[in-house]
């Protein structure tokens, strides 16, 4: 596969405009804390890039009726709202893994003691290899996890 060799370029630079903006503008925890601060006031990050892309597109406008007709200022508002358009993906992208995660963690939520024997049962008893139920053996992490739980619960 080939692409146009410019296009190449122009990503070498947007990495450059990410990591110069993350060294300026993140924490040394999180590169992108500044980003993830309007969760405070109840705007995901995802959101937040939106607005921002939404004024790099403003910017745009006006080059585009004459108000501002630098080439280096069109050229920066261009990168900037591809910038925060690919930042609102990866934030939106985490948001649906944590979901995940959620939805995935609640699944396993320690309801009561005989769900959870039974569970613990089916999911730690051995199985034959063409189990008529479509019973799948769970991973190693997932029986260890019901385990720890189970103790606990004792």
């Amino acid at each position: 596969m080939s692409g146009h060799p410019e296009y190449k370029k122009i990503l070498d630079e947007m990495w450059e405009l990410h990591c110069r903006k993350a060294n300026n503008y993140g924490s040394n925890e999180d590169p992108l804390a500044n980003l993830r601060s309007g969760e405070r006031f109840g705007m995901s990050a995802w959101k937040l890039c939106l607005v921002e892309s939404d004024s790099a597109f403003y910017r745009m406008q006006n080059y585009c009726n004459g108000r501002n007709e630098s080439f280096e200022s069109a050229e920066n508002a261009l990168k900037d709202a591809a910038a925060f358009s690919m930042l609102a993906l990866l934030f939106l992208r985490e948001e649906r893994d944590k979901e995940r995660i959620k939805a995935y963690d609640e699944e396993w939520t320690f309801k009561d003691r005989q769900t959870w024997e039974m569970k613990a049962n089916l999911l730690l008893a051995p199985t034959e290899k063409n189990d008529p139920t479509g019973y799948r053996q769970p991973s190693e992490e997932i029986g260890n996890r019901m385990t720890e739980v189970l103790e606990k619960a004792k």
